[in-house]
């Protein structure tokens, strides 16, 4: 799974900084869920196997 900013927003996928991807490492360790982190982030999580 990636986290990826709504097309409708940028129309040029925005993938997590590495910055962001530190802050989501440890976000889960506090046990939040990617579903939560991403809702909070504005960002939709994708399927990498349904494009």
């Amino acid at each position: 799974m990636s986290l990826e900013k709504p097309a409708s927003d940028t129309k040029v996928r925005k993938h997590l900084t590495r910055d962001q991807c530190i802050e989501v490492r440890t976000l889960r360790r506090h046990g939040l869920t990617l579903q939560k982190i991403a809702n909070e982030l504005g960002f939709t999580i994708r399927d990498p196997h349904q494009n």
